[in-house]
């Protein structure tokens, strides 16, 4: 399984973000009315820096319990977006994208993300920085060209075509669906890793 990894850095010393209840209730509400898990107990979660992932081709996002869990999810949620609705054409335009970055998305998307990841990787910041009723809107938006969130496949069915092509050689098409999008935090910069 290749992984993707991106870095949301901190300066030293400054306070974790915080989770907003309310807002993550909300959200974890409307991916879950949408067909998708949220969860929180992944073994990758006991890695200090990581704040979440998705794993391409899935219905689930993993959010661990740390940083803000809400821009997570929407950072995350996006890349299951990208992957499952869009088929991995942006929805954003490249001067969109750059109008919603920060400097600090700008200067890690150039340090740290491969040039090749670097578009996916710019949209799904974007994306997180939008409230929830906006994100949730282009995600519906998104997906609607693909008949819904309802007329993706399942975790069960893909876990189910995973379990059968492993071990076999397999489908190299379904195995190089596998990889991982992540968020990480860290107090200073640091080399990409792959």
């Amino acid at each position: 399984m290749e992984l993707l990894a991106f870095l949301f850095l901190l300066p030293s010393g400054s306070p974790q973000p915080r989770t907003d209840p309310r807002a993550w209730q909300q959200l974890q509400a409307a991916f879950a009315e949408r067909g998708v898990a949220v969860v929180s107990d992944h073994p990758r979660c006991r890695e200090r820096d990581l704040d979440g992932l998705y794993v391409r081709g899935r219905r689930e996002v993993v959010v661990c319990e740390r940083g803000d869990r809400v821009h997570t999810l929407r950072h995350e949620g996006w890349h299951l977006v990208q992957s499952l609705c869009l088929g991995d054409r942006p929805w954003l335009g490249s001067e969109e994208i750059a109008r919603r970055l920060s400097r600090q998305d700008r200067r890690e998307l150039q340090l740290l993300v491969r040039p090749e990841q670097w578009p996916r990787e710019a949209e799904a910041r974007g994306m997180a920085q939008l409230p929830n009723a906006a994100y949730l809107d282009h995600l519906d938006r998104a997906c609607s060209g693909t008949g819904g969130m309802a007329q993706l496949p399942n975790a069960a069915y893909l876990d189910h075509l995973d379990r059968a092509c492993s071990g076999t050689g397999g489908d190299p098409q379904l195995q190089s669906r596998s990889s991982s999008w992540e968020i990480t935090t860290q107090a200073s910069l640091s080399p990409k890793r792959s």
